[in-house]
């Protein structure tokens, strides 16, 4: 198990009681995920599951409207997995988090789902008739362990169990950029967080976009996720994309005119 958190680029040097004592802080989001996704999810550093909680919350912190606004960019989602822990359990809920709980199990099934989609949305065919192919950029075959522990997808599918994906590993520098931008959808009702639209159908319809956007920024940077993942500007941009998008879709259903389906 520490070899799938160490080939998914999460792995913080926390100790094992420091997490275990945080467990009862984690209650609610277990609860909200589910017990078929919970069942993956492990508390403290000795615990058998695949998945660790700081995964998880590192991409809740990515998504918090609260703890990251249009005009901040996300990018400690990505670097500091340690004070993620530190707003997730701040006592009385600072950082909004308890906002997200209606859809918490959305947001780590989409980030598998970005994942898992990530070579379809590259490969697509571009307005210029062009198609990519992600397998042969080298940023992809630079990891040389663990690649299939890598794209083992355990929140797409409930109720079959883990999916297994092709032997292409996207990093966390890539991806926590892209499901944070997707913020832009969030709207809060009633004290709680819900999107204007669906994030997956979002995902379909502008995925290749934003995909392209990371990876021709990773070309510009001498392919390296973690320049990615730290550039604050790559957030802004990627965020500014998604509510213009959004917004265009809504106009064009408010003019009768095709746009993006919800």
């Amino acid at each position: 198990m520490a070899d799938i958190a160490e080939a998914r680029n999460f792995s913080v040097s926390l100790k094992a009681w420091t997490l275990a004592g945080y467990r009862d802080k984690f209650d609610w989001f277990l609860k909200a995920v589910g017990e078929d996704f919970s069942q993956h999810i492990k508390t403290s550093e000795n615990d058998p599951e695949p998945i660790g909680i700081l995964d998880l919350i590192q991409v809740m912190c990515a998504v918090n409207p609260t703890l990251f606004s249009p005009s901040t960019a996300p990018v400690e989602a990505y670097k500091n997995a340690g004070k993620c822990l530190e707003y997730f359990v701040e006592p009385n809920d600072k950082y909004g988090f308890r906002k997200l709980e209606p859809i918490c199990r959305d947001i780590i099934q989409l980030f598998d789902y970005i994942r898992y989609h990530w070579k379809d949305a590259y490969n697509a065919e571009d307005e210029a008739g062009k198609r990519g192919r992600l397998g042969a950029l080298n940023v992809m075959q630079q990891r040389k362990r663990n690649r299939a522990a890598m794209a083992t997808y355990y929140f797409l599918d409930g109720k079959n169990g883990p999916v297994k994906g092709e032997n292409l590993p996207i990093e966390k520098g890539f991806a926590i950029p892209v499901i944070s931008s997707l913020r832009a959808l969030l709207e809060e009702k009633r004290g709680k967080y819900a999107w204007y639209t669906s994030p997956f159908k979002f995902f379909d319809e502008h995925g290749s976009r934003l995909v392209k956007v990371i990876m021709t920024a990773n070309d510009a940077a001498g392919t390296d996720p973690h320049t990615i993942g730290r550039d604050p500007q790559i957030y802004t941009a990627l965020y500014s994309e998604v509510r213009r998008w959004y917004l265009e879709g809504r106009l064009a259903k408010l003019e009768n005119k095709p746009g993006p389906e919800e």
